[in-house]
């Protein structure tokens, strides 16, 4: 016993000293904990709930500053706060560093695999079902949603009854994204509660996001335990695996030829088991864990984000005011495409998706083939780089006072032929930037524009601290756990007010 209490000792000793003095990384900024041990961001992913970014924050003032805001956060991963270099770093072949938590549940899906070449061919058959024409092509199916979110709602006007707008968003969105991928709708909108097992999913995974990167093989060890076994130990998980049975059901189905209940002709999904994708990319499992991801990703980020700017609006009568004048001057159902030419609406919702910031979680990249050079840096080869849009999207120098919702600053850049539009990368850059872009950003031009023109609401029982995000859960979470926004509604709007806009 003492001899392997002492080799233990003499082995941490070793290994301190090297990663401090010899390790590739050791020249580069950072706190020596950090370097020392991958326990610093366990600290404070973990034990302190989704506070790393908040001490990244802390080691990039101390450390980081410009002109090379490069600062080493582990002992094997650099993190860098450059907006210049942001699309550099994920705009290349570089290849992707394993991502534990969802390797550990979705092992097979595109969003984890860490090749460029696979995860190109992975992104080619469904690319173009998520364009920006093919969206378009998805106008009249979109509107239809939004108008039963709205039927929703006239149930409540005027009755004083708080309705769970956060709720429905996440309802709407799902019942949007598993029409699209699948053909049917789960129709979550016409629950007399929302109840939305996409949604919870999308948390209880959230909510356990940080803890597999410390489970050595982690992917291996939870696949391994049957899914009844891991909701017992954590019953969180239970909408989250029947979430993934149904997926599992319809993928099943589709790859025996069965009639599978379908409300529209081409869906994601008959793109992934298109007789020219490769047998091994057809799998069962494959299916289960694509599906899951295309579903998941399509519901909490979007939702969130109307959420974010329906409460900056309510909290900010003014620039409400201004969005619905600029909206009376167009008539109901006004199409995306001619939405997103507004000058208004489009800093509205260019301000809440910077703000909201859907993916804050730092991804990250590495070159195994050569050394990176970045300012008077030379990164050593396979070295892990990340960056995140938290610190892109709060840069001061960008975008003084970051924390104020400014719909403004985009008109005025514009006016000014500044290009602040590309300092904006809510949905990521590059070779993996997020495919369902185009589909969000439809889904929140009109369920923000139906909500305005047709209702008045307050908010309820929500709050700033509610709605801010504190904790990185994969994407920003508040301080505490509530019910998101809810709000009455006091009177629907009938009339138009045509008045001529000033910015």
């Amino acid at each position: 016993m003492i001899t392997l209490i002492v080799a233990s000792l003499l082995f941490l000793v070793g290994r301190t000293i090297y990663r401090l003095y010899i390790h590739p990384l050791s020249k580069f900024p950072g706190p020596k904990l950090a370097a020392i041990s991958s326990f610093y961001e366990f600290y404070y992913s973990v034990l302190k709930g989704g506070m790393f970014i908040r001490e990244m924050e802390r080691m990039h003032e101390k450390y980081g500053k410009s002109p090379s805001p490069i600062v080493r956060i582990t002992p094997n991963e650099l993190h860098i706060s450059d907006p210049d270099y942001y699309g550099e770093l994920f705009g290349g072949t570089r290849d992707k560093v394993p991502m534990p938590a969802l390797e550990a549940f979705l092992p097979t899906s595109m969003v984890v695999t860490v090749g460029h070449n696979l995860h190109a061919a992975r992104r080619r058959p469904v690319a173009n079902y998520f364009s920006k024409m093919a969206v378009q092509n998805l106008d009249s199916v979109l509107q239809s949603k939004v108008d039963k979110l709205c039927d929703r709602m006239q149930e409540v006007v005027s009755t004083g009854i708080i309705f769970p707008l956060g709720a429905a968003f996440a309802a709407l969105t799902a019942d949007v994204i598993s029409e699209c991928s699948y053909g049917f709708s789960v129709n979550y909108l016409d629950d007399p509660d929302f109840k939305n097992d996409i949604q919870q999913g999308v948390s209880n995974l959230a909510s356990i996001i940080h803890i597999p990167r410390w489970v050595p093989f982690s992917s291996t060890v939870f696949s391994s335990i049957p899914e009844r076994l891991l909701s017992r130990v954590h019953p969180a998980l239970k909408a989250t695996f029947r979430l993934k049975q149904l997926v599992r059901t319809t993928s099943q189905a589709a790859l025996e030829n069965k009639e599978v209940r379908k409300e529209c002709d081409q869906t994601v999904f008959d793109a992934l088991i298109d007789p020219t994708v490769p047998p091994v990319e057809r799998s069962l499992n494959r299916l289960v864990d694509e599906g899951m991801i295309i579903l998941m990703a399509g519901v909490e980020t979007t939702a969130s984000t109307l959420s974010s700017i329906i409460f900056n609006l309510l909290y900010s009568p003014d620039m409400l005011s201004k969005l619905r004048k600029e909206l009376d001057l167009h008539p109901d159902h006004t199409s995306w495409s001619e939405l997103e030419r507004l000058p208004y609406m489009r800093g509205v919702i260019n301000e809440g998706l910077r703000i909201f910031m859907s993916h804050s979680q730092r991804l990250t990249r590495a070159d195994t083939t050569a050394n990176t050079k970045y300012k008077d840096w030379v990164i050593p080869a396979g070295s892990a780089v990340s960056q995140s849009i938290h610190f892109l999207h709060t840069n001061t120098e960008i975008f003084p006072e970051p924390y104020r919702f400014d719909p403004e600053r985009w008109i005025r850049a514009q006016e000014q032929g500044d290009r602040l539009e590309t300092c904006l990368a809510p949905f990521s850059k590059g070779t993996r930037q997020c495919l369902g872009m185009h589909l969000a950003y439809a889904e929140i031009y009109l369920g923000l524009a139906a909500i305005v023109r047709r209702f008045d609401l307050e908010l309820a029982q929500t709050t700033p601290e509610d709605m801010n995000h504190y904790r990185e859960y994969a994407f920003g979470h508040p301080k505490k756990r509530n019910a998101g926004l809810r709000c009455i509604s006091t009177a629907k709007i009938t009339s138009k007010h045509v008045v001529n806009v000033e910015y």
